[in-house]
Order: C-alpha cells, then sequence, then structure tokens
C-alpha cells in the first residue's frame, strides 16, 4: 500500500536553488517530531508484498488525479512524500500527527487561498516552526498523451510570499489555478474539499449555495455560465417589468390628464393667440399713425406753401402806402429805445437809493446788539459775583470735611463673608441635587415595585385561567421559548403579520377523551418551541430576533403558507375521500379535535400532519389493520396505539411499526404549582414592604429638601445684606478720598472767577467802542442817501420828458395806421395763416418723428411683431387708425367671450405632450427589451434546466439509496423558486432526511439535526457526488466524527463501494452517459480519486482491492534508524502468528 516515505539526508542543501524535495534517498531529520512512516515502510511505489494493492497499480490514476505529493518543513514534516492512489485514500492516524497536513497542502500547492482551509489566514505560518522557508511539489496526473504535471510551491515565512513553478518553469498563481481548472479542481468548492474546520460549514450551506457548489462540481462549466446568465437576466427581466409596469402606469396618468385639459388648452391657446394678436394691433397704431401723420405733413406743407404766395402777393400791392407807416414806426422804435434806457438808469438810481436804506437799517441792528452785550456782560458779572461767594462757600465746606476722620471697614473680611455664603449656596445647591437625583431614583424605584406588584398579580390571577397556566407550564418545560413568547407579544410592530406563539399556548384540544392521542402524535418540540410565522419576510424576522438579537438556540421557526382548506382537500384527494372515511368508521382526523388560530394549525399540518391522521377509539384489528395499510395512510391511531407505515416505492418495499400512546401531559387541567403561588404572594408581600419604606424615605426627603432650600435662601438674603452694605461703604470711603481732588478742583474755578471779573470792564469798553463806530457809520449812509434822492428827482424829469415824446410818435403811428387798417387787417390776417400752417406743419412732422421713432424702437425691441409686420398683407399695413381699432375691438370682443383660465396650463400642457412623447417611446423600446430577454431566458432555460433535473435526480437516487442502507430515508430536491421557477437566483437544492422512523423529511440545516446525524447527510451527499464528479479528486477531513458505530460503519462500506466501483452508476456529460473504463477528458478509469481523513477506524471495516491506506505514526519514540519500521513486515509477522495458531488448533483437534 503506498503511503509515506520519509527519507534521510547524508548533507544539507548546498544551494537553494538546487534543491531536490521530490525523491531525494536522504531526507534530512531535524525537526522535534520523528519521520511518519507509512504502512509499506520505506518502498513507496512498486511494493505488492502480501499482494494487498494490486488493484491499486493496475488502476490508473484520472488526468488531473494527485500522483505524488512531496513536503519540505511544512507546518509538522521536515520531509516526507506520499504517493496517493487512483481511488479511496484512507489517511489514518493519532491526532496531531499530521493528517489534516496533507489537506493544507493540497489547497495551498495548487494555488488555493488559505481561507478555505479555515485555519490559518496567512500562508506564512504553514512554515514549519524553527524554518524560514517551506517547499511543497504536487504531481498530476497529466491528460492522455500528456506529460504529468508537477506543480512546486516555494514558501516564504517572512512576506508571508509564494513562488510557484510548473514542470520546473518559473509561474504565477493565476497560471496554477487556471491549469488547476482545466481538470475540474475546485478547491473552494465544499462539495470537492472539505478540511476539517470546514465540515460544519458544509451542513450551513444555504440552499442556494448548495445548488451552486454542487453544479460546479458535477455539472460542465457551461451549467454554471447558463446558471449566472439566467439570474443576470432575470434581474434586468424584473428590472425591466418594473420600469416598464411604472412607465405605462405614468403613461396612462399622463394621457388621462392629457385628455382632460385638452378642451381647456385649446380654448387657452385660442385665447392666447387672441391676446398675442391684440398685442400684435396694438403694436400696429405707430404703422397707421404714421401714414396718416405723413398724408397730413403733405397736405399741411401745401397748404403754408399756397398762403405764403397770398401773403407775398398783398405785401406787393401795399408797399407805397406801407412805407409812410414804416418811417413812423421808425421814429417810434427810436423813441421807445431812449425811453427804455432813461427807466433803466432811473431804477438803478432807486435800488441804489434802496441800498443805503437798507444799510442803515442793518447799521440800527448791530447797534442795538451792542447794547444787548453791554446788558449781558453787566449781567454776568452780578452772575460772577454770586458764584464768587458760593465757591468760598464749598471750599470752606470741603475743608471742614477734609477735618473729620474717614470711614474704616474690613473689606476683605466682607469679602471672605460674601464668598462663604456663595460656597454654602453652592454646597446647598450640590446637595439639593443629589438629594433631587436620589428622589427621583426612590420614585423610579417606587414604579418598579408597582409594576412588579401588578405583573405578579396578574400572574396570580392567570395562573386561575388554562391560559396562565399554559403559559407558565411554557417557561418552565422551554425557558428559551418562554422568553421568546414574552418577547413577540410586547413587539408586534416588528411584525408585518400576527405570529404566533408555541401550539401549547396558542392552541387546545377540544375534545379532552383525544388529548391523549393528539399529543402522542406530537412531539414535545412541536407543542413547546414551534413558533408559527405566515410570511417569509416575517420568518427572515424571526430568525434574525432569534439566532442575533436574543441568541435562543431551543427554539424551532416555522411557515405556514397554506390554508386549512387546502390540507383538507389535499387529505380527500390523496389520502382518503369522506366516503371512505365513513367506511372506515374513522371517529375523525387530529385536526378535527384541535382548536386554535388557523396558521398554527396549517403549520401542524404540515409538520405532523394533523389532516391526514386518522383518529380511532375502538382498536384496531388484523383485518382493519390490513384495510388500512393498503390506503395512502402513513400513520392512524386506535385505541391505546399509534400505526406507521414507511413505505418506499421506488423500490416496492414497506415497513410497519406500532407503539403505545402515553398520557396527555400538556392540553389537561393543570393543577396550580402551589410553590409558584406562595413564591408569587411573598414577592409581592416584599415588594409592598419595600414600596411602603420607599415611600417613607421620600417623605424624608422632602421635608430635607424644604429644609435645605429655607437654608438657601437666608443664605442668599445675608449676601445680599452684606453686598449691600460694602456698597455704601465703599462709596463713603471714595468720596473722601476724593475730597483733596475737590478742594483743588474749587480753589481752581474760584481762580477761574476772578480772573473772569477781572475782565469784564476791558470786555465792556470793547463793546461801547463798536457801538460808537457804528453809530458813525449809519450817520455817513443817512448822508449818501439823501445824495442818491437828488440824482433821482433829475433822472425822473427827464423820463418824464422822453415818455411824453413816445406818446406823441406812437399817436402819430397809429394815426397813419388808422388811415391803412383794413390793408394791414389783410396783411396781418395772411401773416397768421401762413405762422399757423408753418406751426401746423412742424407739429406735423414732430409727430410724425416721434412716431416713426416708435416703430422703428418696437420693431428693434420685438423680433416677433417684426415678423408680424413682415407677414401683414400691404393693404393691412395701410390700414386708418379707426380701421385698426375697429379690428382690435373686433378681436377684444371675442376674447371677452373666453373666459381667463391658470396662465401656466398651456406650458404643463405642452411639457406633458412631449413626455409622453417619450415614454410611449420608451415603452415601445421596453416592450422590444423584455421579448429579447424573455427569449434569451427561454433559449438558456430549456437547455439548462433538463440538464440540471437530470443531475440532482441521480444525486438524488444514490443519495436515498446510502440512506436506505441504515434504515432511514434521505432525498435530494430542486426548489424551483418563484412564479413558473422564474426566481432563477433563489434556485435552490434541499436536502432532506429522516433518521428515525415515524418522522417527517426534514431539510438539513446546522440548527435541526444532530452533529452526528448532519455527518451523515453530508458524507451521504459527497457519495452521491463522486459516482457523477467531474472533478479528479475530492478530499473529506474527519466526517466520521459524531457517528454512532453502527452509521460509521454502513458509511464506510457504502462508501467503499462507491469510492472503488464496487456499486458505481456510469456518470454523464451533457446528457450522454459515458463508457465503462472513461471519463469526460478521455482517459482511462471510471471514478474519481477520494482522500479521507480520520483519527480513528472501527475494528473489521470492509476492504477491497483498489483501497489505499495511508497509516502516520509520529512521536518521541520512533525510531531513528531508517526503515526500523515496517508495516508490511508487521502484517507478515502477524499472518504468520494466525498461520501457526490455526495449525496448533487443527494439530490439537
Amino acid at each position: 500500500m503506498p503511503g509515506i516515505v520519509p527519507r534521510r539526508r547524508s548533507r544539507m542543501y548546498d544551494d537553494e536553488e538546487d534543491e531536490d524535495i521530490s525523491d531525494n534517498e536522504h531526507a534530512t531529520q531535524n525537526a522535534n517530531k520523528r519521520a511518519r512512516l507509512s504502512v509499506n515502510g520505506n518502498t513507496p511505489r512498486h511494493n505488492a508484498d502480501m499482494g494487498i494493492t494490486p488493484a491499486a497499480l493496475l488502476q490508473e490514476h484520472q488526468p488531473g488525479a494527485i500522483v505524488k505529493v512531496t513536503l519540505k518543513d511544512f507546518v509538522t514534516y521536515t520531509a516526507a512524500t506520499f504517493y496517493p492512489g487512483p481511488a479511496l485514500n484512507m489517511v489514518i492516524g493519532p491526532n496531531g500527527t499530521g493528517k489534516s497536513t496533507l489537506v493544507c497542502a493540497i489547497c495551498l500547492g495548487l494555488a488555493a487561498s488559505p481561507n478555505n482551509l479555515g485555519r490559518a489566514k496567512e500562508v506564512g505560518e504553514f512554515v514549519k516552526h524553527g524554518a524560514s522557508d517551506a517547499y511543497i511539489e504536487i504531481e498530476l496526473k497529466g491528460k492522455r498523451g500528456q506529460r504529468n504535471y508537477i506543480v512546486r510551491t516555494h514558501i516564504k515565512r517572512d512576506g508571508n510570499k509564494r513562488t510557484f513553478q510548473i514542470n520546473g518553469q518559473a509561474s504565477t498563481q493565476k497560471a496554477v489555478t487556471e491549469m488547476a481548472r482545466t481538470f475540474s479542481i475546485q478547491i473552494d468548492n465544499l462539495c470537492q474539499f472539505l478540511p476539517q474546520d470546514r465540515v460544519v460549514e458544509f451542513s450551513a450551506l444555504s440552499p442556494e449555495n448548495l445548488l451552486a457548489s454542487t453544479v460546479r462540481a458535477a455539472a460542465p462549466p457551461q451549467m454554471t455560465e447558463w446558471h449566472e446568465r439566467l439570474k443576470e437576466l432575470r434581474i434586468e427581466q424584473r428590472k425591466a417589468i418594473s420600469e416598464q409596469a411604472e412607465a405605462k402606469k405614468t403613461l396612462s396618468e399622463l394621457q388621462k390628464k392629457q385628455d382632460q385639459q385638452r378642451v381647456d388648452v385649446e380654448r387657452l391657446r385660442e385665447r392666447t393667440e387672441l391676446i398675442e394678436t391684440i398685442n400684435m394691433l396694438e403694436k400696429m397704431r405707430p404703422v397707421a399713425e404714421t401714414a396718416l401723420l405723413k398724408a397730413e405733413h403733405n397736405e399741411a406743407k401745401e397748404v403754408r406753401h399756397a398762403f405764403r404766395v397770398e401773403r407775398d402777393v398783398l405785401k406787393e400791392e401795399l408797399t407805397p402806402a406801407l412805407a409812410a407807416v414804416n418811417a413812423k414806426m421808425a421814429y417810434l422804435t427810436t423813441v421807445d429805445r431812449a425811453k427804455t434806457s432813461a427807466e433803466k438808469v432811473y431804477e438803478r438810481t432807486l435800488a441804489k437809493s434802496d441800498g443805503h436804506v437798507k444799510k442803515m437799517a442793518e447799521l440800527k441792528k448791530q447797534i442795538t446788539d451792542c447794547e444787548q452785550k453791554r446788558t449781558a456782560e453787566t449781567n454776568s458779572e452780578k452772575s460772577t459775583k454770586q458764584d464768587f461767594a458760593k465757591q468760598q462757600n464749598a471750599i470752606r465746606q470741603i475743608e471742614v470735611l477734609m477735618k473729620e476722620q474717614p470711614i474704616e471697614f474690613d473689606l476683605p473680611g466682607m469679602q471672605a463673608q460674601i464668598r462663604d455664603l456663595d460656597r454654602q449656596v453652592i454646597e446647598l445647591d450640590d446637595e439639593t441635587g443629589a438629594l433631587r437625583e436620589l428622589m427621583k431614583q426612590r420614585w423610579g424605584d417606587v414604579k418598579d415595585r408597582e409594576k412588579r406588584i401588578e405583573d405578579s398579580k396578574e400572574r396570580l390571577e392567570n395562573l386561575k385561567t388554562q391560559a396562565g397556566q399554559s403559559e407558565t407550564l411554557l417557561k418552565q418545560r422551554a425557558p428559551d421559548a418562554g422568553r421568546l413568547y414574552d418577547f413577540i407579544k410586547t413587539n408586534k410592530e416588528r411584525f408585518g403579520t400576527d405570529v404566533y406563539g408555541p401550539p401549547l399556548v396558542e392552541c387546545n384540544v377540544s375534545d379532552k377523551a383525544y388529548a391523549d392521542a393528539v399529543e402522542s402524535h406530537m412531539r414535545d418540540g412541536d407543542v413547546l418551541k414551534a413558533f408559527t410565522a405566515q410570511t417569509q419576510e416575517d420568518y427572515k424576522i424571526l430568525n434574525t430576533i432569534v439566532y442575533e438579537e436574543l441568541k435562543l438556540t431551543d427554539v424551532s421557526i416555522r411557515v405556514a403558507h397554506k390554508s386549512l382548506d387546502h390540507w383538507r382537500d389535499d387529505r380527500r384527494s390523496k389520502v382518503m375521500t369522506d366516503e371512505q372515511t365513513r367506511e372506515f368508521d374513522i371517529d375523525g382526523w387530529a385536526l378535527d379535535y384541535m382548536t386554535g388560530p388557523e396558521p398554527v394549525l396549517s403549520m401542524l399540518c404540515s409538520d405532523v400532519q394533523l389532516h391526514s391522521t386518522p383518529v380511532m377509539k375502538r382498536d384496531c384489528d388484523d383485518n382493519k389493520y390490513n384495510k388500512l395499510a393498503r390506503t395512502e395512510l402513513s400513520k392512524w391511531i386506535a385505541g391505546n396505539s399509534i400505526y406507521t407505515i414507511m413505505r418506499r416505492k421506488e423500490y416496492n418495499a414497506q415497513s410497519a411499526g406500532v407503539r403505545s400512546i402515553t398520557a396527555a401531559k400538556w392540553w389537561t387541567t393543570h393543577a396550580v404549582d402551589t410553590s409558584i403561588e406562595a413564591d408569587l404572594r411573598d414577592n409581592i408581600g416584599g415588594w409592598q414592604e419595600e414600596w411602603q419604606e420607599l415611600k417613607r424615605q421620600l417623605q424624608a426627603d422632602k421635608a430635607k429638601q424644604t429644609e435645605l432650600v429655607s437654608r438657601r435662601q437666608d443664605n442668599v438674603d445675608e449676601k445680599t445684606r452684606l453686598v449691600n452694605e460694602k456698597s455704601e461703604k465703599q462709596k463713603a470711603k471714595a468720596a473722601y478720598e476724593k475730597l483733596p481732588l475737590q478742594l483743588e478742583a474749587a480753589k481752581t474755578k474760584l481762580q477761574s472767577i476772578r480772573e473772569k471779573s477781572e475782565k469784564y470792564r476791558e470786555t465792556l469798553e470793547k463793546i461801547m467802542d463798536e457801538e460808537v463806530q457804528l453809530t458813525m457809520s449809519k450817520g455817513q449812509e443817512a448822508i449818501n442817501y439823501a445824495r442818491s434822492i437828488d440824482s433821482l428827482r433829475q433822472l425822473h424829469t427827464s423820463l418824464i420828458t422822453v415818455s411824453l415824446q413816445y406818446i406823441e410818435a406812437k399817436s402819430d403811428h397809429e394815426e397813419l395806421q388808422a388811415r391803412n387798417v383794413d390793408m394791414m387787417r389783410r396783411l396781418k390776417e395772411k401773416e397768421n395763416e401762413v405762422e399757423a400752417a408753418t406751426r401746423a406743419v412742424r407739429d406735423i412732422a414732430d409727430k410724425y418723428t416721434r412716431a416713426v421713432k416708435r416703430l422703428s424702437d418696437a420693431m428693434n425691441e420685438d423680433a416677433a411683431f417684426l415678423a408680424f409686420y413682415n407677414a401683414m398683407p400691404d393693404e393691412e399695413k395701410e390700414r386708418t387708425p379707426d380701421e385698426l381699432q375697429g379690428e382690435i375691438d373686433s378681436k377684444q370682443a371675442r376674447l371677452a367671450l373666453l373666459h381667463e383660465g391658470d396662465p401656466t396650463l398651456i406650458r404643463t400642457f405642452e411639457e406633458r405632450a412631449r413626455t409622453i412623447s417619450r415614454l410611449t417611446e420608451r415603452v415601445t423600446t421596453n416592450e422590444s427589451g423584455l421579448e429579447q430577454l424573455e427569449a434569451s431566458v427561454v433559449e438558456i432555460r430549456e437547455q439548462w434546466e433538463p440538464q440540471l433535473d437530470s443531475l440532482v435526480s441521480k444525486i438524488s437516487d444514490a443519495f436515498a439509496e446510502s440512506f436506505l442502507r441504515i434504515e432511514s430515508a434521505g432525498e435530494v430536491v430542486i426548489h424551483k423558486a418563484g412564479d413558473e421557477g422564474r426566481d432563477f437566483e433563489n434556485w435552490a437544492i434541499h436536502i432532506r432526511c429522516r433518521f428515525r422512523e415515524g418522522e417527517e423529511m426534514q431539510t438539513l440545516d446546522s440548527h435541526r439535526q444532530s452533529g452526528g446525524e448532519r455527518a451523515v447527510c453530508t458524507i451521504f451527499y459527497l457519495m452521491a457526488l463522486q459516482t457523477l464528479s467531474r472533478a479528479p479528486f475530492r478530499v473529506v477531513d474527519e466526517i466520521n466524527q459524531g457517528m454512532d458505530p453502527k452509521n460509521e460503519r454502513i458509511v464506510h462500506e457504502r462508501m467503499v463501494d462507491i469510492a472503488c466501483g464496487t456499486s458505481v452508476q456510469r456518470p454523464e456529460v451533457d446528457g450522454k452517459a459515458l463508457a465503462t473504463g472513461t471519463n469526460e477528458n478521455g482517459a482511462g478509469g471510471q471514478l474519481s480519486q477520494y482522500f479521507l481523513i480520520t483519527p480513528k477506524l472501527l475494528s473489521g471495516l470492509k476492504y477491497v482491492p483498489g483501497m489505499t491506506v495511508h497509516c502516520i505514526a509520529s512521536g518521541e519514540y520512533m525510531p531513528e534508524k531508517e526503515g526500523a519500521v515496517s508495516f508490511p513486515g508487521y502484517l507478515k509477522k502477524k499472518l504468520a502468528l494466525l498461520q501457526n495458531r490455526g495449525s496448533l488448533i487443527g494439530a490439537a483437534a
């Protein structure tokens, strides 16, 4: 049997680059542990002593199978070499000898992450203690016609680095991983590679991950690619469907709004168009006015020209007559100029005379001011004398005060008293605050005692009711369930629907005569620990609460998906009709005798088949038993017995069992536990005494609080008095200290008053001098005024003379003009007509210029108006203002008929129309995309689903066959999630098993089954995969731990049959069975290599040719001499002893 071959080396490695750890005849042994020896000693591959391994020598390794593993300074090994067989490899040895080290070497040597081992996270930690480097060399069988692959891994402790070589050439981790992938080696797949520290993770795999791992391990790579593509397509499809539904909903709503507002929008559009037209017509007014003004201007110029011609003709006719008039007019003009000049000189002289009058008035006012100043100075002198006397009195008073003794007081002492009072107030505040906190705490304690008393009284009352007794019983027998039940009652808002407690508190037996039968049909866990959720969402929430928040373990969470009517109909259609029920004289079904919430009863129907378990008070005779056994019933209750039928239709076999019912212990009238009642009453009494004591303490605290408040107020009042006294004394002292300064200031002011009095006469003399000067100036102004009056008199006489001459000339002119009045009137009229015509032309020209400017500005500033004007027919451009006004009035009349609406409605309507257009286009595009997605899903699913169904069916058959051998049942099913199985990401594999007669199939998980049961399920599932394996090897480390001896023996035998080819199914690739002796790579051999690592085995286990047993021995008593331990030698001696013993027994006989 090939195994581990230790080698001694005559020298240490001279050059790291030349190290050869694959097949050296002298491996160094420098570790604390002795060498591990294989069963065949030091003959690694070609020893066939005693004919133990002929099958292993005859059968070749599959491509990708491990041919040899060589280790140096790796974990516990200094130097060792393994030669795995092509089929089942049993690696056995005591704990700590290095069995799992082989698993670690396979993982790390094929470039996988150490995370797959569940041990150390850094590769440097796998280097043997005391060494700096480690080496792993793995030889993999090559494909037919190709050489073997030798992967050499060098691990450095420093830096946690790995380097790789493939067939002696430097390589990378990615290249090694890719090479392994070509052989379907999946170290990260628990279905292929199950290390010791990750065994528990297999049963904890989610059903979805189990499906993915199974497909990777047993199906072609395109199956995984198809599944991933289906999940991606489904996600895109759901997203597209959601977007499409939302788009259609939005589109429908928008179209509905659009239809509702269409009439209003059209009316508003008409109104808007009318308003815009009216505005444009209003802007056309300058156009009409300009045209009109231009015509009027031309007409006015023609009129002016005619008037000018008439005036000029008339002037020529009147020229002789007008000459005399003009001469008189010239003389009149000359005299008028002389008169005007004389008037101006007279007015200037008169103004100068008025100036002298004003100057005299100003001088008089200044003289009056001087008199007032003189009076004021006199009065000021009187006031100064009074101030002088007052200041002398103030000085005498200050001198008297300075002779008095100053006020003395202890300022530091008073400040110390104030600080002491502040400190006392703070201390009293702190004491009051602490007392307030203590009172608050005591109030909380009072409320707590009141609540406890109230709760205990309520529990006492509950003890008198059936529900209360049941709840008390639940908390006694299942504390975790009782705790969770209390949590659910107080946190109902956390769930979307009602979540129900265990059947013990939610249900009852309606007829106590059937209580024994109903309870015997159910397990204690179903009665005490099963909580029921109505939706998957609530199930997940409750699961999180139980295992993450409350950290509970002894509860079971279940989901009720179906109604009671479903279960009753299911029973009638699949188990027994109502006519058959009457025919067999069945009293009723277990469900008929249970009352409670429908979801809880539905859960019990699903888990313990209440709906399909008949109950009869009479015993079941043989005739009736045989009839019932031929029905679809799997269990019934008759008299005091429960009968069970287990059928295996695929094997055309069934087994029967019967057990006695037990007395009901749950749904019965429970006597009140007097100890609980006594404890509750004692608690109530104790809490009432505590409540009274707390009340007394609170009253004392209130009195103390009142006292502290009073003391604080006294201290505050005393502090206020001291502060006021200190302030008054400080002010008096400050005033005394200021007296010298006040005296100095008073003397200074007295000196100032004295100096002011001395200046009084000097100021008075200056005022009087100024008054004399002003009086003299006033006299001079009076003389000047008299002179100007004389000049004014002379100028007035000259003005009278010129005025008389002007009157005479004007009279002559008027007389001459009167004789030619008619002629002048006619000329004047013509002049007026010309002037009026000229003004009219000028006015019209101004209006025309302004109108043209307004029109030009409007067109430059308003492009819309310019476009409107350019688009207007020429005949409309020439409309008169009246015609334009008529058009405007017509439009306004139409506008008045259209009521005003929301001004933003049209903009909203148009934006919505654009949105509808975009949404319509998007809906059309989405429909096309959905059709393409659906076509892609159907195309891939039609290839993927049949192959998956076929694969899981084969796994289930092999799995069920293994369970049948241990008198249990198991199956593997696909859960096709979603409507029509379209939720591909939640497709899952459910491993279901039953280990005891009368149980229902239960899904494998990390909570429901025991450790041994999970181990059996795991190994059977992996063995089922073995027959379909695409992987060249599998590794399972210590999977048999926790199994009972019977199961371990059966499991081992089953493993040997499957792994060594004595009982196999032919593997398939793409639905086509492979020929015997051929795998999918085209190489010989029909089974993959299998590694089973275990520290112990039972004696007398099955052995067949093809198995390879690796025995690992280690310890301080291992001999130093190479070859001293030879397992083949030991076996020869053992056989010789047995043969001698047989000969002796034969001779004696």
